[in-house]
């Protein structure tokens, strides 16, 4: 479906709808976020969130949600690097706003979460930094921000209050420690004594990685 972004531009958004999916009912929202060079289609294309979703709902391990995937690709600044504030500012000025007025969805923060692979997983973080007042629950796929980091704060007073998921894959390139490693990041919150959980899949920086780890993000993280 087609929305208006900040910048007055027509962009596309692709939606998960639960199989039973009713008007008079609300669900739980999740924000899905690929990573770079991907757009809104990369999660149900290659990820196959979709039947992910199916699978863990109907077998009792996830609640019902509606999922809305954004092309975040839009605010690219070069390679390997996107404006965080502005995907924020447009969730939350644009997707948001157009999300519930056309879909049954929560507007509380503990029925809505954030998740994304790679420069998705940065852009995760940016949001738990600084926008956890809007989300209750963050997954971080194969990407950090570190100490060091422009964007690394653990300032907000909500961070106390919300659960994260962070992990990659063993053999995964996000596994390092620059400003954008997971392992330092995980460092980070540990000393800060923050509520999340580290998780590790085998494999590398790709599509075995992700949707493993966005399944267990569902499973286990979710709404809990």
């Amino acid at each position: 479906m087609s929305y208006t972004d900040i910048l007055g531009r027509t962009q596309s958004l692709c939606v998960y709808l639960p199989a039973n999916f009713v008007r008079t009912k609300t669900y739980p929202l999740v924000l899905v976020s690929h990573g770079g060079g991907g757009n809104e289609a990369a999660w149900a294309a290659q990820g196959n969130i979709d039947n992910i979703m199916d699978n863990l709902v109907s077998s009792g391990r996830t609640k019902e949600a509606i999922l809305v995937m954004m092309n975040n690709s839009i605010y690219a600044q070069g390679f390997g690097k996107w404006d965080f504030p502005s995907i924020a500012k447009n969730c939350e000025e644009a997707i948001l706003p157009f999300i519930e007025k056309i879909l049954p969805v929560s507007k509380d923060p503990k029925e809505r979460a954030f998740c994304g692979l790679s420069m998705g997983s940065m852009t995760t973080l940016y949001m738990y930094y600084h926008r956890s007042g809007v989300y209750g629950y963050f997954g971080a796929f194969s990407g950090g921000i570190a100490p060091g980091n422009e964007y690394f704060s653990l300032e907000d007073p909500h961070l106390k209050d919300v659960r994260l998921l962070i992990g990659c894959a063993e053999e995964d390139i996000a596994y390092n420690e620059r400003d954008i490693g997971v392992p330092p990041t995980i460092r980070a919150l540990k000393e800060k004594g923050l509520n999340y959980t580290s998780w590790f899949v085998p494999g590398s920086h790709d599509w075995f990685c992700w949707p493993e780890m966005y399944a267990y993000f569902a499973e286990n993280i979710l709404w809990k």
